[in-house]
Formats: C-alpha cells, sequence, structure tokens
C-alpha cells in the first residue's frame, strides 16, 4: 500500500512538473514568428524513410 501511494505521489509531482515546464516554454510562443520560420521551410516531398506508412 505504501508503494501506491508513494508512485502516485511521484507521478503527480512529476505531471505538475511537465506542465509547468511547457506553461513556461509556450509563454513566449509567438505566431507569427511561427508561421514565418514555417514558410521558410522547402515544400519538398518528404523522403522516402521518413514517411509513416499505415496499413
Amino acid at each position: 500500500m505504501n508503494k501506491f501511494i508513494l508512485t502516485s505521489i511521484s507521478n503527480e509531482v512529476i505531471r505538475q512538473e511537465t506542465s509547468d515546464f511547457f506553461q513556461k516554454a509556450s509563454s513566449h510562443f509567438n505566431p507569427a514568428s511561427f508561421a514565418e520560420a514555417l514558410s521558410a521551410v522547402p515544400a519538398i516531398p518528404a523522403f522516402r524513410d521518413d514517411q509513416i506508412n499505415i496499413g
């Protein structure tokens, strides 16, 4: 039972730290800068090894 409680608390701490990390990382997100950077990526087909084949 103690291991279950310890694991539950640990998971919650990790979840909160992860959430805090992504909130901080995304707080400076600028959609215009992202669109500008994305427009600089050439529109070429993916390499064969980079494709995901489903089915």
